[in-house]
């Protein structure tokens, strides 16, 4: 991600889905299915808002 980020000069945000006994990246690394679905209505809200966000940040320095 960094590197889209470096060259398109755009921000990345990243964002996650889990739960503490997800057993995160081992081979039995698991997601609940309610999880998996709030996960994917956090994400459409995240980017219904990115429109604003861009013309907010027009005004704001990125470094």
């Amino acid at each position: 991600m960094y590197i889209f980020g470096k060259e398109l000069q755009f921000p990345i945000v990243s964002t996650g889905v889990g739960w503490a006994g997800s057993k995160t990246h081992a081979p039995n690394e698991s997601i609940r299915l309610q999880d998996f679905e709030q996960g994917v209505v956090h994400m459409a809200y995240m980017l219904s808002g990115i429109s604003a966000a861009l013309q907010t940040s027009e005004n704001v320095e990125v470094k």
